[in-house]
């Protein structure tokens, strides 16, 4: 579970497989209703709730997408929120012992992550000042709280979110 939160072991639910008898017995299930993090929600409970991982390092199928991204999935800011609503749920659920350790990744890496991403990403793509900067408001007392120990994903996570704190800073200042 370590390695999946941390980023270290990357997954998507398409490329997996499980036993109908494990998810019943546990009760996993997609959230209804919710449209952005529940393939992270229902593979943490998924990874959480079980001792057992086996996995094939090689490409089994052949994937073709015909429509373009844009398609598939679209931006929006308020996926920040959810993500954080999905990751809360998942810490408090009665089914899941968690360690210390996995929740400050839970909290320190894979929630940051999320949130540092995509106002750097909305920076990129000119998104309205107003709504990153609400976001980034929001959430500001996170993002300054926490250090990131995560190797070279960490340097990554601290250069981006270096950049959003500057942009801000300099968005502040011109509003002066």
């Amino acid at each position: 579970m370590l390695k999946v939160v941390s980023g270290k072991i990357k997954w998507t639910i398409i490329t997996m497989l499980f036993k109908k008898e494990f998810l019943e017995k546990n009760n996993i299930l997609f959230t209804k209703g919710l449209s952005v993090g529940e393939d992270t929600e229902f593979g943490y409970f998924s990874f959480a709730l079980t001792n057992k991982v086996n996995y094939v390092n090689e490409y089994l199928v052949y994937s073709y997408r015909g429509h373009s991204k844009s398609q598939l999935s679209s931006f929006s800011l308020d996926k920040i929120e959810n993500n954080y609503l999905v990751l809360k749920r998942f810490l408090k659920d009665d089914r899941i012992n968690i360690n210390k350790r996995i929740e400050n990744k839970i909290v320190n890496y894979g929630l940051h992550t999320s949130i540092i991403l995509k106002l750097i990403t909305a920076i990129n793509r000119n998104h309205d000042k107003d709504e990153i900067l609400y976001y980034y408001n929001k959430y500001s007392e996170m993002l300054h709280k926490y250090t990131f120990n995560n190797g070279l994903r960490s340097l990554k996570l601290n250069y981006n979110r270096y950049k959003l704190l500057r942009t801000i800073k300099m968005w502040k200042q011109s509003a002066k």
